[in-house]
């Protein structure tokens, strides 16, 4: 049975792959750790109004009760607002004024902790306000340019982030079909929650809820309320981030980002056809000893391929349409090998595992809207991730190129298929599934740019380019083939 491993990986690629995946953890993490600030320094605020009001009616203990439940209703309703504004053809007009409160309760906790930050740090006032200057003006242009579909990046999509999508006026629902879908939201997601946990897990979680609340009764009543806020703020906090990133995570495995993007772009192949498909990759998967992967055949004319999932046996192979309509049948298969390559190798993995932060990150840009320090500590994930998946998928195209030719034994059928390719991709638009380029078996087009050009080809093909050069892919191959005709 031959190995997909042609040639053994040296050392200084798994050292490689796991500096990549440390260092983009801790990027992860730091924007984790602000939007806990940001929400804290929230939750603090609204704790101290919330109680200052109530403590002249009921006193510090219940004053506090109050305050938290206060605090959970609001934190309900805005997550239901948020989620009705994303799911309902309605959008942003479900609940306009919430969601522009939530915002600018953001901007401004995003604010106060860079003042706060800064001002531990000993820096002057002034820097503070040049460096706001800056974000509004370096962010605020970019992000309406890109509003307006004027702007993409060189691996994004066009579409425009969910807060700035409206409806026509006209259309804009009553505030009775507000409420109504607002209310319809908040009940499916109790009712998801409740299926998730199952009855014993529901029954634990209000229990804790409850104590939770005893708690923090019993905490006013010793420490009074000024002395309770702080700590019962930092356990909320870390109790809402710690469930937000449980979701996320569970969500991410259950159906990785990179699927869900692929699912969007519609399935556009007859049964006939992924039959056929499904049955090749069976064979060639038994060849390589690895669990047949699904195949899925996305509606593009961009001809393109690509592995991604997180375990062998629940990975996934994507063909475009365009890619089955451009490549004979040996290249098909060279092809689907090389995928299948990717697969055993836990290549598919670990890019799809470097792929989530930069989706996270767009989620975390979507949800705060045009905050500058948002946009600001997003970005910088985007371009780590960015960074450190180019890093690992360059190393790793040509591990999955020779775990090809184990498969198959034909070099020449793949080098035959990336020249194919290579020609066919350069006649393609450029946006055509951009947000999966690193999974591609081969990159992009690259456009001319008028301007700083050679920069630019520095920057997205160097640095972070996720493949090496096809031609240099298909000298290695034409190189091996011609090695074995020669011991034949």
């Amino acid at each position: 049975m031959p190995s997909t491993h042609a040639r053994r990986p040296e050392l200084g690629l798994w050292l490689r792959v796991f500096a990549s995946v440390g260092f983009l953890a801790v990027v992860a993490l730091a924007l984790v750790g602000a939007e806990a600030v940001f929400l804290g320094l929230i939750t603090y605020g609204f704790l101290v109004a919330a109680g200052t009001v109530a403590v002249h009616a009921l006193g510090d203990a219940a004053a506090a009760v109050a305050a938290v439940v206060a605090y959970a209703l609001l934190l309900a309703v805005v997550v239901a607002a948020y989620t009705a504004a994303r799911e309902s053809d309605a959008g942003l007009a479900v609940a306009p004024n919430l969601l522009v409160y939530g915002n600018v309760a953001l901007v401004v906790a995003s604010l106060a902790a860079t003042y706060l930050l800064l001002d531990w740090l000993g820096v002057p006032g002034w820097v503070f306000a040049g460096l706001v200057l800056s974000l509004v003006a370096t962010v605020y242009p970019m992000v309406a340019y890109q509003t307006a579909g004027g702007l993409t990046g060189d691996d994004g999509d066009d579409d425009s982030p969910p807060w700035a999508t409206g409806v026509d006026p006209a259309e804009e629902p009553a505030p009775r079909e507000r409420a109504a879908i607002l209310a319809g939201q908040f009940r499916s997601t109790v009712a998801a929650a409740v299926t998730r946990l199952g009855p014993r897990w529901t029954l634990l979680s209000c229990l804790a809820a409850v104590g939770g609340l005893a708690a923090v009764h019993r905490l006013a009543a010793v420490r009074s309320l000024s002395g309770t806020v702080l700590p019962v703020t930092v356990a909320v906090t870390a109790l809402v981030v710690a469930g937000h990133v449980a979701d996320v995570v569970r969500t991410e495995l259950a159906d990785a980002a990179v699927l869900r993007e692929l699912d969007a772009a519609g399935r556009g192949a007859d049964r006939g056809t992924t039959a056929s498909l499904d049955e090749r990759v069976t064979r060639l998967a038994a060849q390589a000893d690895v669990p047949a992967p699904e195949v899925q055949v996305v509606a593009t004319a961009t001809p393109t391929a690509g592995a991604v999932g997180y375990r062998p046996e629940c990975s996934t192979i994507f063909l475009s349409t365009g890619l089955l309509e451009t490549l004979e049948t040996a290249e098909l298969e060279a092809v689907l090998a090389h995928e299948l390559a990717h697969v055993a190798n836990r290549d598919a993995a670990v890019l799809t595992a470097l792929s989530f932060p930069r989706v996270a990150a767009a989620r975390a840009f979507d949800r705060y809207g045009i905050n500058p320090v948002m946009a600001l500590l997003t970005g910088v994930v985007v371009v780590a991730a960015r960074f450190c998946t180019a890093v690992v998928a360059r190393a790793r195209e040509f591990a999955a190129d020779d775990g090809a030719v184990a498969i198959t034994g034909d070099p020449a059928a793949l080098a035959s298929a990336l020249e194919t390719l290579d020609a066919a991709v350069a006649r393609r638009p450029r946006a055509d599934l951009r947000s999966v380029a690193a999974f591609s078996i081969v990159p992009p087009a690259w456009e001319t740019h008028r301007f700083f050009d050679r920069t630019r080809r520095f920057i997205y093909r160097g640095l972070l380019g996720t493949h090496p050069p096809t031609a240099t892919r298909v000298e290695r191959l034409r190189r091996e083939a011609d090695e074995r005709e020669a011991r034949l």
